[in-house]
């Protein structure tokens, strides 16, 4: 029993590690890399788990569960299998991003066979709380950045966190200063999205209704200095998704499926459509995106089936650009075609279809479904810890507080 109760307990520190490491992706500890702590101590709690013993149910909602399980797996694993086209893609290879870019998918590879061998043991409002704290640090290094201070002064690591432009919309935040803070997010994007989520989290927790709204606020504020234009324009499009929802009676799973095709197909026809709208292709930021997207279906179209291995997009953007650029499409659906190919892409959009189709679930975590697949319109996300966050940890969140009850 003491045995079992100890990995317990190095599961809950490895899920600690894990959802704030999504958030603060430059956080050090001690100078470490937090991955280098979670990526052995998550392979020790899987070996020594054979003590846990799970609930074993053969309800519509723990298939539902188990089907986004085999398709992440599907997905993550076939991305590591695309490898395989380094050896004839011609592409010119930099190992360490290659190798970093696995690793990443490895680990949210760990997380999700963790997540499944502790499915019973893991509580709903203590991974929510988790999430909301790793957003109140983030805020922190908001405040600290803004003041002046490097990641590197605060715990952090040699990258850039605030971003600074005079372009007419480029680096505006709300606030209409010229600049965008990420703190330990590295990328103010990818801080938007985790504030957002961070938002619908706060309304989730138990805790008394004043503590929600400040920390709701707090949140809000901290957007506006992160201010995505990409997720400016998901989060109405979340909201009509949210509505619609709302709209759909318990048990109809047609038009439910019919709402989520509709999201899904706008999703991938936009990738293709936004950059022959003129209007678009004008803007300077959407500009240098259609220019990346256009070099990701080059390189798709040398492997349009199986890929041509994790990085290979940006390895195709650097040779392009006489290797003085590298980096990503900005684009998920891209660089997934490039990278991964057309059963890659087929494995994404089977994943999000079972996630957003899962039953008694709650709406605001699908809108965060729905505003992650938006993200990944303009940027890449397989790579991202939280993807694995959404897509299955409050899945499996939501069955287990229902067989609490």
């Amino acid at each position: 029993m003491k045995k079992r109760s100890l990995i317990e307990r190095l599961f809950y520190i490895y899920s600690f590690l894990f959802i704030f490491s999504s958030i603060n992706r430059e956080f050090l500890f001690f100078g470490i890399d937090l991955r280098y702590i979670m990526l052995p101590l998550g392979l020790i709690v899987l070996l020594f788990s054979k003590h846990i013993k799970s609930h074993k149910d053969d309800n519509e909602k723990s298939r539902q569960i188990d089907g986004i399980f085999y398709s992440l797996v599907a997905l993550f694993v076939w991305c590591l299998i695309s490898n395989v086209s380094w050896l004839w893609n011609g592409l010119d290879i930099k190992i360490d991003q290659m190798i970093n870019q696995n690793i990443l998918i490895v680990n949210n590879l760990l997380a999700i066979f963790v997540y499944k061998r502790f499915r019973d043991f893991v509580d709903e409002q203590t991974v929510r709380k988790i999430f909301v704290f790793s957003c109140c640090v983030l805020v922190i290094s908001f405040i600290l950045t803004g003041m002046g201070l490097s990641l590197s002064q605060i715990s952090g690591s040699n990258v850039r966190s605030v971003s600074v432009s005079n372009a007419i919309i480029e680096h505006k935040n709300l606030f209409g200063g010229s600049f965008r803070l990420a703190g330990y997010a590295e990328d103010a994007n990818y801080a938007s999205i985790f504030l957002v989520v961070g938002v619908l989290s706060v309304l989730q927790i138990e805790t008394k209704r004043i503590y929600k709204m400040l920390l709701s606020a707090i949140f809000v504020i901290a957007f506006g200095f992160s201010c995505s234009k990409t997720i400016l324009i998901a989060l109405p499009i979340g909201l009509i998704y949210y509505l619609f929802v709302k709209r759909i009676k318990k048990g109809d799973n047609r038009s439910l499926g019919l709402l989520n095709s509709f999201v899904l197909i706008g999703v991938l026809l936009s990738s293709f459509m936004m950059p022959k709208i003129d209007t678009l292709s004008n803007t300077n930021t959407l500009s240098t995106r259609f220019k990346l997207w256009g070099i990701a279906n080059e390189t798709f179209s040398k492997s349009p089936l199986i890929g041509n291995g994790i990085s290979a997009a940006r390895s195709a953007i650097n040779m392009k650009y006489n290797h003085d650029w590298y980096v990503q499409p900005h684009s998920s659906i891209w660089q997934i075609l490039a990278e991964a190919g057309i059963v890659g892409l087929i494995l994404f959009g089977l994943v999000f279809v079972k996630r957003l189709s899962l039953r008694d679930d709650s709406d605001l975590d699908k809108v965060a479904v729905v505003i992650l697949l938006l993200f990944s319109l303009n940027f890449e996300i397989i790579q991202l810890q939280i993807v694995v966050y959404l897509l299955y940890i409050l899945p499996v969140l939501q069955r287990r507080k229902e067989i609490i009850k």
